[in-house]
């Protein structure tokens, strides 16, 4: 099963803790694409190691992220990074309010064996990944040999032994408490005694891991794996550094752990597609009139039974329930097993693609179709836009991604959009040595 073992971390020193909102996450709100510059950010930023092939720092004489390398290396000189004296699990919550409350994911941070996916293997994917978004990650890995972000697994926890070791928060001394630049509480202690940490390694060694978060970097991490196994020097048991990755490990269970919908919105489809949709619909679903996207976000409620999805016309919204018996509910029973219950792969796979004619040859996806969050957003693409129609989905529930890759599926893209992400800059993992 996974092997999870204990991490040393690479941390910002106590004398900067008044600095640390503006060194773990740019100021203000929002997303970061990764293509920004780094005018406004502060000097001593995670994200002065992670942005930009060649950084202001850079000579044209050195490879990509050699810059990075350097930095890093100064900071540690400088005492700006301080490497925790003992290994330990690291306890990582994230507050935040969805308009309804405080909510709350835990999670233990430390360092998870890497193994390629493979059947019997105890590491799996929930997705598929594009090649091309991988190199300059593994040459940045290559430059800096650290792990400058999180990797984030599910466990099912069906002992409930993880979520008890979360639990035992009195054992973890405090380290960290801060806001982000998207208003996200982020709270960091680390457990260290040996009675701990044998206890996390044993229950762990009971789980499967399912990637959440950052399928690119685990890829990645087992990319410079076998780099660094290529070597003539490395003997062929000995155990490395670049064995590992540093994880986030979320019970599946977690009342905090909350997977955002994500809507699609099409555009320039052939018309026929169109017609096709509505008389696939009038075959097998109910439509029923909704006035606003409240009401349309009661109807996608999570305890309204049924497979169902918010249909948004430029003039109207509309609600659609599959009934049973129908043509479209029989395909359903053709999907695999764990992807039935899966709104989304029915959506793609009886819908788009079955009803529709809609497969992945048909268009180049970033020209016809967008994802948003916001289902406000995605009704306005369509009835104020221009867009031609959209589809309002349910979030798929963590059990649900749990349940396809055990069973070797994945799920279709864009479907799991894990929130909130885990911040750069609070937990380093360097690879020089454990």
């Amino acid at each position: 099963m996974a092997v999870f073992r204990p991490l040393r971390a690479l941390r910002y020193c106590s004398d900067l803790k008044g600095e640390l909102p503006f060194l773990i996450s740019p100021p203000g709100e929002g997303p970061h694409p990764p293509d920004e510059g780094l005018e406004g950010v502060h000097p001593l930023a995670a994200l002065q190691l992670t942005r930009g092939r060649y950084g202001p720092e850079a000579r044209e004489d050195e490879p990509p992220f050699t810059h990075a390398a350097r930095l890093l290396h100064a900071w540690k000189q400088e005492g700006i990074l301080g490497r925790d004296p003992r290994p330990g699990f690291y306890l990582y919550e994230q507050v935040w309010d969805p308009g309804t409350g405080p909510v709350t994911r835990r999670g233990l941070v430390g360092l998870l064996r890497l193994e390629d996916f493979a059947p019997g293997g105890s590491v799996h994917p929930h997705e598929r990944t594009l090649a091309h978004a991988r190199e300059d990650l593994v040459q940045h890995l290559s430059a800096t040999q650290a792990h400058l972000s999180l990797v984030m697994g599910l466990v099912a926890d069906a002992r409930g032994e993880v979520a008890a070791l979360l639990g035992r928060g009195a054992e973890a001394s405090p380290l960290v408490e801060v806001r982000d630049g998207d208003g996200i509480l982020n709270r960091l202690s680390v457990a260290c005694s040996n009675a701990y940490v044998e206890s996390v390694v044993r229950a762990m060694a009971e789980e499967h891991v399912v990637l959440a978060d950052g399928h690119h970097r685990y890829e990645v991490a087992l990319a410079y794996r076998d780099q660094v196994r290529a070597r003539p020097e490395v003997r062929r048991h000995q155990e490395l550094p670049s064995d590992y990755v540093m994880a986030l490990i979320v019970p599946d269970g977690d009342p905090g752990l909350v997977i955002l919908p994500t809507h699609r919105v099409f555009r320039r489809l052939p018309e026929e597609k169109v017609s096709a949709l509505h008389r696939g619909l009038d075959e097998s679903f109910e439509r029923v009139p909704l006035t606003d996207v409240a009401e349309a976000t009661r109807f996608l409620h999570p305890g309204e039974p049924g497979e169902r999805f918010v249909l948004v016309l430029p003039d109207r919204l509309e609600g659609a329930v599959l009934r049973e018996g129908s043509p479209a509910a029989r395909a359903v029973k053709g999907l695999p097993a764990p992807l039935r219950d899966v709104e989304v792969a029915v959506l793609r796979d009886v819908v788009f693609r079955g009803i529709m004619g809609i497969g992945p040859e048909d268009f180049p996806p970033e020209q016809h179709v967008s994802y948003v969050n916001d289902a406000r957003t995605a009704v306005a693409l369509v009835q104020d836009a221009g867009q031609q129609i959209g589809f309002l989905v349910r979030a798929a529930r963590p059990e649900q991604v749990t349940a396809v890759a055990l069973a070797g599926e994945v799920m279709p893209p864009k479907s799991t959009n894990f929130f909130p992400k885990p911040v750069k800059g609070l937990l380093i993992n360097s690879l020089r040595s454990f």
